[in-house]
């Protein structure tokens, strides 16, 4: 039986080097290190947050664009190595041999043959040994152990273990004409503080952001550069710990045996802990129980700890989409923190309450008069999206960070949270909603409706009344409205009774389209009666299509690039009647190019819930193994973060049926045909539980924590307290 929690590198389709680079990287939401070959040197150092900042040129500008890029900074790879022979030739890989990770400890290793010239055999082989500090103490720790193996080789071997040689790097290759990848280049300059034989300490620090990181590269009972007599068949190890610090002149730890034996010791635990508390296993299946591995093992490497900064589109993977914060961390990743590592949830959450200011001044800046508008794209806080139709136009992220906050109270019940941070989030974007909105007519009935809003799908946009758009608006509103009475001693916001009657108002008449003569619910007032995409005589080259067609002609036509209506359906368990969800999937499945890899997650859950057992099943093998084979062609860029988390989403939500209703744990076995067997474990209001589903019962086991009421299969189930 293959082990679910090793990953080697004839698992991967596709073994060029910036693939595996990407798939094999490490992380802990802080800065994370691409498997770059060391002996190459080249970018592969990502700091979260680390962005240098240029102004956006327009050729035709207008008040409230945004005004900067912020672009994410790929520093040199911390793996880097230099080796010498004793004429001085510098050495030549000939490439990875082997590459394994152990997703059980967190350690990855890697073997590369050789060579003092290209044409020649290995004369020496380099394994590389690496982990990065996963524990709160060890944030900026990133461990290196190097073995040298001599071949065929005879004579003096001079190494050295360099800094973060700016000049030496080689950039990454970059497509001009696809904008999820941009290198708008950067300035960097470079200081040394200190350096001692075995120790040097750098800074790097970007030009016009004014960023600074501080680098401490440390032997572990070695000097930086030695020299070493080799005969075949011998070889000899070097241990090195570099610091990362995102607060420069500040005293790192001391590099000694006895702290690098505390960093694995306390990493081997993080990843123990991690999996008891996480892990996913799928019966019947290998492959996908090891891609389901693999994609929550990255996802925890992406997740910041600090609650400084958020989940990247690429995490800390790669430099995809300049390291920007979406609406994906709240929507498709934050579900899985919130059920397994609810304390992650709860930084990444006080992330969003930090960027309250900069959300309040953006609000103003688009003509709403109260309330807070989160960006569409950022790191810093500041809008950094330049296309503001499938950009700033997104303005469901408000709805979107209420929902997450929602979804964390309910299955936390962490008062303190809601009451400093989550209520305030609630506040700020129900009066956006109440400031932007406006009331209306429709079908006789008074309305309130947005307007000129873009929804999930970016195919569509500048619309009025998008579905998700509303529906989410109604469902931030009546959050606050339900937890204002709770919390509002607590959280002193300056609420009117006038207020309350306003939003309550609001909530109720916040209008919900249906097309009642094709019985279907429209993605907005106007997508139905477009032209159909030709979807069928579209050459297969041309997707997506957002590379090869101006946006005005895809925003004609009706095709998504991901479900937009249909993610109600998922974040709304039972709203619908079981036919008009399944009509609403059968429509908008048809017209869906998943072009975006958040879409087929979705489809999986929706497919699962509706009994669609085949299409729920091929849906989630795409979504599970995405990155592993390559499928969008572009992992090369960073690992899919979101659809990381949605793969998750599309076993719990889709195929074990979860949901919180009414404050209760909902779950519906819909175990795929081809699984023989599902357990997994969930945190709900501090107690822990494990599911687990075969074809014909569901068992939910109460682990820890107090009597439990739960709905199994649609009948109500007390679990009774374990006996001390």
């Amino acid at each position: 039986m293959a082990n679910p929690f090793v990953l080697k590198l004839q698992d991967l389709k596709n073994q060029s080097a910036a693939n595996v680079a990407t798939i094999f990287s490490q992380g802990n939401g802080s800065f994370g290190v691409q498997a770059t070959d060391p002996l190459v040197a080249s970018a592969g150092t990502i700091i979260n947050g680390f962005y240098e900042q240029a102004p956006i040129t327009y050729g035709e500008t207008a008040y409230g664009y945004a005004k900067n890029h912020q672009t994410i900074i790929a520093l040199p790879s911390l793996r880097q190595l230099q080796l010498e022979d004793q004429a001085g030739r510098p050495a030549v890989s000939l490439g990875a041999q082997s590459v394994a990770l152990d997703m059980a400890t967190g350690i990855l290793t890697a073997v590369y043959g050789v060579s003092f010239a290209a044409a020649e055999p290995a004369a020496l082989t380099l394994t590389v040994r690496s982990l990065i500090g996963e524990a709160d103490a060890d944030l900026s720790a990133y461990l290196l152990d190097y073995q040298v193996k001599s071949l065929t080789y005879q004579g003096a071997l001079t190494l050295t273990k360099p800094g973060l040689a700016l000049a030496a790097t080689a950039a990454a290759a970059v497509d001009p004409d696809d904008p999820r990848v941009v290198d708008r280049g950067s300035k960097l300059t470079s200081a040394t503080l200190a350096s001692t034989a075995q120790t040097l300490t750098q800074t790097i620090t970007t030009q016009t952001s004014q960023l600074t990181a501080q680098v401490q590269m440390a032997g572990i009972g070695t000097d930086l550069r030695r020299v070493v007599q080799l005969s075949p068949g011998a070889q000899f190890e070097l241990t090195y710990l570099a610091q990362l610090d995102f607060a420069p002149h500040r005293d790192l730890q001391p590099a000694t045996a006895a702290t690098v034996t505390a960093l694995r010791q306390r990493t081997a635990t993080y990843w123990h802990d991690f999996w008891a508390a996480g892990e996913v296993k799928i019966s019947g299946d290998e492959q996908l129980d090891r891609g389901l591995h693999f994609n929550l093992y990255q996802l925890c490497q992406s997740a910041n700890r600090t609650g400084a900064y958020s989940i990247a589109a690429k995490g800390v993977s790669g430099p995809g989409y300049e390291g920007h914060f979406f609406w994906d961390t709240e929507m498709y990743m934050l579900p899985f923190f919130t059920y397994t590592q609810p304390k992650i949830a709860r930084a990444l959450l006080k992330f969003r309450y930090q960027q309250l200011p900069q959300a309040r001044q953006r609000a103003r800046e688009l003509g709403v008069s109260a309330g807070a508008l989160f960006p569409w794209r950022s790191i810093n806080g500041q809008e950094a999206s330049a296309f503001f139709p499938a950009g700033t136009a997104q303005y469901h992220l408000d709805a979107d960070i209420a929902y997450a906050v929602g979804l964390y109270y309910e299955t936390t019940l962490d008062d303190p949270f809601m009451a400093k941070y989550g209520l305030p989030i609630l506040w700020e974007t129900a009066r956006f909603w109440q400031n932007f909105g406006a009331w209306g007519e429709r079908d006789g009935q008074r309305c309130f409706m947005f307007h000129d809003v873009t929804g999930p799908d970016e195919y569509t946009a500048l619309v009025d009344n998008n579905y998700y758009t509303n529906r989410m608006a109604k469902h931030n509103l009546e959050l606050f409205l339900k937890y204002y009475p709770q919390f509002q001693a607590c959280a002193q916001l300056p609420v009117t009774a006038a207020d309350l009657a306003a939003l309550q108002e609001i909530a109720a008449g916040i209008y919900l389209g249906f097309d009642p003569q094709r019985q279907l619910t429209p993605q907005d007032d106007t997508f139905l009666n477009k032209p159909l995409w030709p979807l069928a005589s579209t050459p297969a080259a041309n997707f997506p299509l957002l590379l090869h067609y101006h946006p005005l002609t895809i925003y004609r036509y009706q095709v998504n690039k991901q479900p937009d209506m249909l993610l109600t359906n998922l974040l709304f368990p039972g709203e619908k009647s079981p036919a008009q969800q399944a009509r609403d999937y059968a429509y908008y499945e048809k017209v869906t190019t998943h072009d975006s890899s958040l879409s087929r997650s979705v489809f999986a859950v929706l497919a699962a819930q509706l009994g669609y057992d085949d299409a729920a099943y091929q849906y989630f093998l795409d979504s599970a193994l995405l990155d592993l084979t390559d499928l969008q062609g572009n992992t090369k860029d960073g690992l899919h973060m979101a659809n990381l988390g949605g793969s998750w989403l599309s076993v719990i939500y889709g195929f074990a049926g979860v949901s919180l209703q009414d404050g209760l744990l909902h779950v519906n076995n819909h175990l795929p045909q081809k699984w023989s067997g599902l357990t997994f474990r969930l945190k709900i209001a501090g107690r822990q539980l494990q599911v687990q589903l075969t074809k014909d019962k569901t068992t939910v086991e109460l682990l820890s924590g107090a009597a439990l009421e739960v709905v199994i299969a649609g009948q109500p189930t007390t679990l009774e307290a374990q006996a001390e």
